[in-house]
């Protein structure tokens, strides 16, 4: 979300449902083998790699992430005032 192609998603609760909705999908698809599946997130996809592995740990057996979009959240007031709501729970 927010960059690129995707500039118009928000990150929000509901950033993660199409990738879920992947991931279970994979079950139906012969040539992959859905009992080793693991998620990589770069920036702000890390976040939903991470919810991901959160969300769906039955099917994730890892989750990675390079470069995730955290720390300036937690040490930069400014920023802090604007975090997205799903972040507070």
């Amino acid at each position: 979300p927010s960059i690129g192609f995707s500039s118009k998603w928000t990150l929000n609760q509901d950033t993660s449902l199409l990738h879920q909705h992947a991931l279970r999908h994979l079950e139906n698809v012969p040539w992959i083998d859905h009992t080793r599946v693991a998620a990589f997130g770069f920036r702000f996809g890390a976040n939903i790699a991470v919810r991901l592995g959160y969300l769906e740990p039955q099917r994730l057996k890892a989750v990675a992430c390079l470069g995730p979009v955290v720390h300036g959240l937690l040490v930069d007031p400014l920023h802090q005032g604007r975090v997205p709501e799903m972040y507070l729970d």
